[in-house]
């Protein structure tokens, strides 16, 4: 596949990507997996700390859930 930017006046970068095999799409699956291993609990533990300070705000504000008060 050929990708690129073209305009007017002005010429991007050109890439050209090769076909994938079976073999490097498994290799970049397993790849993404530990990636994201990795990462899934930072992004839990930030996930979990916003939720927490946004239910806490709605209590400060005498509400069970965003939105407007019942």
């Amino acid at each position: 596949m050929f990708w690129g930017i073209f305009s007017y006046d002005f010429k991007g970068p050109c890439h050209v990507y090769l076909k994938e095999t079976a073999a490097d799409k498994k290799r970049y699956a397993e790849i993404m997996k530990r990636h994201n291993d990795l990462q899934l609990p930072a992004i839990q533990a930030e996930w979990n700390a916003k939720v927490a300070a946004d239910i806490a705000k709605w209590a400060a504000l005498g509400r069970k859930k965003p939105g407007r008060p019942a």
